[in-house]
């Protein structure tokens, strides 16, 4: 929240963005980390520490510029024993507060079709996981995969 970031709908994760204040054209650096904002009409959700550093402390315009992206944010995928024939999901996350997996359910669709959250019990655990993907092919699933990890999403390739 007192951080330098950033929700935004599109922007890969990691993307920096310099933000000004059209109001008094002070400016700062974020980093995006998050997906949203969930409001019609609303491009970009800043932190409060952004907030202050451009005295914005009410709702209002910001001129965005990007500046670049930092290269930390690309995750790599991840595939367990998985066969060449049969059905394929992505896997971007397992939470056992269903509350979270609803919130990445949510960034995803901004971008993504075919989010849905399964869920799974293991060794007593409840576990709500977020796929994205209609049951495809190894490859279809293993490109689509890497589409979500150069944005910053961990990801595991699943059978269906």
């Amino acid at each position: 929240m007192d951080g330098l970031t950033a929700a935004h709908r599109t922007y890969p994760f990691g993307t920096k963005l310099r933000l000004t204040n059209p109001k008094n054209n002070l400016s700062c650096e974020v980093v995006v980390n998050d997906r949203g904002p969930f409001v019609v009409g609303v491009d970009i959700d800043i932190s409060r520490g952004a907030s202050r550093a451009i005295r914005r402390l009410d709702t209002g315009p910001v001129i965005i510029e990007e500046l670049g992206r930092d290269m930390k944010y690309v995750k790599e995928v991840h595939t367990g024993r998985i066969g060449s024939s049969g059905y394929y999901r992505v896997q971007v996350g397992a939470f056992t507060d269903p509350a979270n997996a609803e919130h990445l359910k949510q960034g995803l669709e901004l971008g993504y079709k075919d989010v849905r959250i399964s869920v799974a019990v293991v060794r007593g655990v409840t576990y709500n996981k977020v796929q994205v993907g209609q049951g495809t092919g190894r490859n279809s699933a293993y490109g689509l995969a890497k589409r979500l990890a150069d944005e910053g999403y961990e990801t595991w390739v699943t059978r269906d």
